[in-house]
């Protein structure tokens, strides 16, 4: 038996949430408080790569997770995510060089990139499993999500609006951090 693509939402956005999860461990405390990553000049180029992603989280879960799109503009989250994934493998690549004065990529922290992007991906997976084959060839009129998967969909938007209003003013301001906490946390 297949499954519905109701279904599919439900549990493509409650595999989101555990990637959200893992990503507030990550990147608030182990990148901001712990690393500080955003103050080492070496990891400035990472953290602008971060903050690409944060901005393109936003309308990627909108039209993903809140709103049932099709045509043009399933086509256009389909291009998110390849972006996402594009600065995702540049990140990657980067974090070696970025981390070197603080000791590398501890493997725990690559462990929980690793476990994160599994989850992110397949969420959006599961997202684009459920969409009809003609979603993709034209505009269709398709049912709406369930009323629980918006909600969450839309306080991951609310809450990835402000990861990015954080992460553009850490650009910009990167001793926010330290005069936020205070004396170093690690």
């Amino acid at each position: 038996m297949l499954i519905g693509p109701e279904t599919l939402i439900e549990i493509a956005i409650g595999i989101f949430g555990m990637f959200l999860v893992l990503s507030i461990i990550d990147g608030v405390f182990l990148h901001l408080v712990w690393f500080r990553l955003p103050e080492n000049p070496d990891s400035r180029f990472e953290h602008i790569l971060h903050t690409v992603r944060a901005v393109l989280f936003v309308p990627s879960v909108y039209l993903l997770f809140f709103k049932n799109v099709s045509g043009e503009l399933l086509w256009i989250a389909a291009g998110l995510v390849i972006v996402d994934f594009s600065f995702q493998s540049v990140d990657i690549l980067e974090e070696r060089r970025s981390r070197l004065r603080i000791g590398g990529l501890r493997s725990g922290e690559y462990l929980l990139h690793v476990t994160e992007s599994s989850l992110h991906f397949i969420a959006y997976a599961l997202v684009f499993a459920g969409k009809p084959v003609e979603a993709w060839s034209r505009n269709v009129a398709l049912p709406e999500y369930p009323e629980a998967v918006k909600v969450w969909a839309l306080v991951f938007v609310v809450g990835g609006i402000a990861i990015a209003a954080v992460h553009l003013a850490l650009i910009r301001y990167p001793f926010l951090v330290s005069k936020i906490i205070g004396a170093r946390f690690r």
